[in-house]
């Protein structure tokens, strides 16, 4: 519980300090959560919203975010309802004006 609101603080605080996301399809290959700017997916039904960090499934499951979310889990949880939908949230990397 306490990994996830330090998970949570810190993402507050990169889009506190101006850092810029796009959101992608979660089965775009742009924003996955091996990706180096993956910052965390959310899930929408309805009104309803949920953030949460995927895990990474290139990475040994005793390497994971505390508190990740399994990928099948959330597989299984999309098609039980059409009205839900999930994306991935990367970070923009900042590129140099010249």
């Amino acid at each position: 519980m306490v990994f996830i609101f330090a998970d949570a603080l810190v993402l507050t605080l990169l889009l506190a300090c101006g850092t810029e996301t796009t959101s992608y399809p979660v089965d775009s290959e742009e924003c996955q959560p091996w990706h180096e700017t993956y910052s965390h997916s959310v899930t929408y039904c309805g009104e309803e919203q949920s953030v949460y960090i995927a895990c990474n499934p290139r990475v040994r499951s005793g390497d994971q975010v505390p508190g990740c979310v399994d990928d099948l889990l959330l597989k299984c949880f999309e098609e039980g309802d059409e009205n839900c939908y999930s994306e991935n949230v990367c970070m923009n990397l900042w590129e140099e004006e010249e």
